[in-house]
């Protein structure tokens, strides 16, 4: 990566920043396991791609989300994790299918220049991850978010998963690549290039996934 971005910068006469946050693994916490309660959001026969793209970037039949549960939506980039959370927070309209949505939403994006105007925009990318972060009330019936602990230290991530455990009749959904959130999740989505290749609980897919491992 460093190399890459020293040949961006020698080819476009350009100066890249950036910084870096180590993240360890974090101690296991204790959480209270929700109760699944009604449904919140739900979607049908959802196909959707995005100009000039041959393949759909989403296509599921049909799924729901349930006050209550914890949702990790897993899978490489480009999998449809983040086209999933625009569609239902309805900031993308479906090509087709449908989607139905109740309830006070939050977001929070994966990158700070999506969201409002924060208080300090020369800040880092950790720092302005960190503003979201705090401004956050966890009322709303459901909150969305793309990944979440992305630029945040082991103390902050710490921080957010005890937020979520401290909200168990909220629906949380999270789209991560962090094993330590997935974790917390009492619910795993793991897409792959658009479609469903695993839904169900969180014991289910850490038992049988080998993509990930948890000690």
């Amino acid at each position: 990566l460093m190399l890459l971005f020293e040949e961006i910068e020698r080819r476009f006469s350009c100066h890249i920043t950036y910084s870096v946050i180590q993240q360890q693994p974090l101690e296991k916490l204790d959480g209270i396991e929700p109760v699944k309660g009604k449904v919140i959001d739900e979607i049908w026969r959802i196909r959707h791609r995005y100009p000039l793209q041959e393949k759909y970037a989403l296509s599921v039949e049909r799924m729901s989300f349930h006050l209550g549960e914890r949702v990790a939506l897993i899978g490489a980039n480009g999998s449809g994790k983040s086209t999933l959370l625009r569609l239902l927070l309805g900031v993308e309209r479906p090509l087709y299918g449908k989607v139905k949505r109740t309830g006070e939403k939050c977001y929070v994006p994966a990158h700070p220049a999506l969201a409002p105007v924060l208080d300090e925009p020369t800040a880092t990318f950790s720092e302005q991850k960190q503003q979201l972060m705090e401004r956050l009330s966890w009322k709303e019936v459901a909150c969305y978010f793309d990944e979440p602990t992305a630029g945040l230290t082991n103390r902050q991530r710490s921080a957010f998963i005890q937020n979520m455990l401290d909200h168990p009749d909220q629906l949380i959904v999270f789209a991560t690549h962090d094993p330590d959130l997935i974790f917390y999740a009492t619910r795993v989505v793991y897409l792959v290039q658009g479609e469903i290749a695993f839904d169900g609980p969180t014991s289910t897919f850490i038992e049988q996934s080998r993509l990930y491992e948890w000690n």
